[in-house]
């Protein structure tokens, strides 16, 4: 006879497992469920983005996958793998017998267009990716000028590889270069530097000019470095060397262009000048002729312009005058040497002896 069961109690509100029904209408049951609810909408909605941000990025990255390979890249290096080699290929080229360019010089290599190898990528067939080269390939560009002075375009194809090496694809192209438009009304206004406008220089303004030319072609730095007048004693100054007789002309001046409403300013100038100087040594000329120099152009900076003892403060070759600063041609921090010997070319300087000038060159042939 089983022994009989021990009656419980009936639960009551106070023990722990008594069954409560929630009243939902209560208040604070509405807001627990509204709490819920959103709390709900959240962690949906980020799911949601978390799944969005994974196609996206894997698109991204299937779309990166499949890209084309690089495009030609055009750039102006100083070398590259078959710079040597295109530049040897030319070279041959244009000595050959009978000359393809009579009389051809090269001037210039401009400069190469790389196209890299490309790379297999997922998705190409295994006929594509067989086909795929495994070399970059370079065009390289050159001027070529004739004996007439016409001038041409050459390119040369080298094709490279890390292992092994590079090789000339086919012959040298060639391409005549149209000539340059004459001097006319189709270049319009002769402007020499942007912002200022031509004005002539005064007297002590060629004074100053001469002083520099003289200086400059002195090969002595001290002596550069006072006409120039800079105040910083850490400061030298490069003559260009020493010449055998040098004289200077004043090719352009001008002051700049004043804002509207303002005075214009005076104590500024730009001038070009055109120095016919020689340096170095000559062979003796013969009998009724004289020696030759060179004619070299510079752009020069003259403060003080509008007093008395105006100063040539900076230089630069043709073309640099608007980006000239008071002393920019310092040297600092160096020894620049002493007084250049008057010797080195093997002669006395006679500096009241102007040389001859050049013969400028003749013009450029009319196709």
């Amino acid at each position: 006879m089983s022994p009989k069961a021990k009656p419980t109690a009936a639960p009551t509100p106070f023990d722990d497992d008594f069954p409560m029904a929630t009243n939902r209408q209560a208040p604070a049951a509405k807001k627990r469920e509204m709490s819920r609810r959103a709390a709900r909408r959240w962690l949906i909605a980020i799911g949601v983005g978390v799944v969005g941000i994974a196609v996206v990025a894997g698109g991204s990255l299937l779309l990166q996958q499949r890209e084309e390979p690089a495009p030609v890249l055009s750039t102006d290096l100083v070398d590259s793998d078959g710079k040597a080699l295109a530049m040897a290929s030319i070279t041959t080229w244009l000595g050959q017998d009978p000359a393809p360019v009579p009389g051809g010089v090269l001037l210039s290599w401009d400069g190469v267009d790389t196209t890299p190898a490309p790379t297999a990528t997922p998705g190409m067939s295994d006929r594509e990716v067989s086909a795929l080269p495994g070399y970059a390939v370079e065009l390289h560009h050159f001027t070529i000028r004739d004996g007439q002075g016409y001038l041409y375009e050459a390119s040369v194809q080298v094709e490279s590889n890390e292992l092994l090496g590079s090789r000339v694809a086919g012959h040298p192209s060639l391409l005549r270069i149209a000539p340059d438009a004459p001097t006319g009304e189709a270049w319009g206004q002769h402007v020499v530097w942007p912002g200022w406008e031509t004005a002539s220089a005064p007297e002590p303004v060629e004074e100053a000019v001469q002083a520099w030319a003289a200086a400059f072609t002195s090969g002595d730095p001290k002596a550069l470095r006072l006409v120039v007048g800079d105040p910083d004693t850490t400061h030298s100054y490069m003559p260009v060397g020493i010449a055998l007789g040098a004289s200077v002309e004043i090719a352009e001046s001008a002051l700049p262009i004043p804002a509207d409403g303002e005075d214009a300013p005076t104590d500024t100038m730009l001038v070009r000048v055109n120095l016919n100087a020689l340096l170095g040594a000559q062979a003796t000329p013969a009998p009724g002729e004289s020696k030759k120099s060179s004619l070299m152009t510079y752009d020069l900076l003259v403060t003080g312009a509008d007093t008395g003892s105006p100063r040539v403060v900076s230089w630069g070759g043709a073309g640099t005058g608007t980006s000239l600063e008071p002393y920019s041609v310092a040297v600092t921090g160096r020894d620049v040497g002493p007084a250049q010997d008057a010797t080195i070319s093997g002669e006395t300087p006679a500096p009241t002896a102007a040389p001859e000038a050049t013969t400028a060159p003749a013009p450029t042939p009319t196709p």
